[in-house]
C-alpha cells in the first residue's frame, strides 16, 4: 500500500490504515506487519504515530 508522494500529507495513508485495521479486525486477524526498507525513516515514523512498533523479525534477501 502506498500513497502517490504529491498527494502525501493530507490524511490519505491516515485513511487506508484504519480501513485496513478494520477489515483484519472483522477478518479475525490479530497483527498487521508491515516491511520497509532500513532508511526508510518517513514511512517509520508514520507507522509509529499509527501505533505500530518495531519487530524483532529478521528479513533476509538474496540478490541473483
Amino acid at each position: 500500500m502506498a500513497v502517490e508522494p504529491s498527494k502525501r500529507r493530507i490524511g490519505i495513508g491516515k485513511l487506508l490504515l484504519n480501513e485496513l485495521e478494520k477489515q483484519a479486525q472483522s477478518d479475525g486477524i490479530k497483527q498487521i506487519y508491515s516491511v520497509l526498507l532500513a532508511e526508510d525513516d518517513r514511512d517509520a515514523l508514520f507507522l509509529e504515530s499509527a501505533g505500530f512498533s518495531p519487530s524483532h523479525i529478521k528479513v533476509y534477501v538474496k540478490h541473483i
